[in-house]
Parts: structure tokens; C-alpha cells; sequence
């Protein structure tokens, strides 16, 4: 029982973290073309460079709050599973 609820566990956080990135990618594809109709090229350019560093630091901030909840939940069913028995 323990093994396949482990087995279980390691796939959520995989599948959550593929879903975290899908939609991390779209919002910069869509903030990339909402910055593209701009006219003033080169200060655009280097404000676009300082914006991206950002979110990367942000979503980088929220995969780390993911994957410190997941584990918080994955101990949870643990010592869930050990009180039943």
C-alpha cells in the first residue's frame, strides 16, 4: 500500500510541475506579443530584458512554493496512512 501511494505521489508532483511550466511558457509567449506592437525598439528592448529577468525569479519562486507544498501534502498521507494501521 505504502509503495503504490508513493508511486502515486511522485506522479502528482510530475504532472504538476509539467502544468506549472506549460503555463509559465504561454504567459511570456502572450506578454511577448503584447510588447511586439511597440515602436520604440531599443529602450523596449532593454526594459523587456529586465522584465523577463523578474519573472524568472518569480516563476522560479512559485515552483519552489509548489513543490514545498507537495512535499508538505505527500508527508501528510504518510503519517495518514501509518496512524489507519
Amino acid at each position: 500500500m505504502m509503495n503504490r501511494m508513493m508511486i502515486m505521489m511522485m506522479v502528482m508532483i510530475m504532472i504538476m510541475m509539467v502544468i506549472m511550466i506549460m503555463v509559465i511558457y504561454y504567459i511570456k509567449d502572450i506578454n511577448d506579443h503584447n510588447t511586439d506592437n511597440t515602436t520604440d525598439e531599443d529602450d523596449d528592448d532593454d526594459k523587456d530584458d529586465r522584465v523577463d529577468d523578474d519573472d524568472d525569479d518569480v516563476d522560479m519562486m512559485m515552483i519552489i512554493m509548489i513543490m514545498k507544498k507537495m512535499m508538505l501534502m505527500s508527508t501528510m498521507m504518510m503519517v495518514e496512512e501509518k496512524r489507519k494501521r
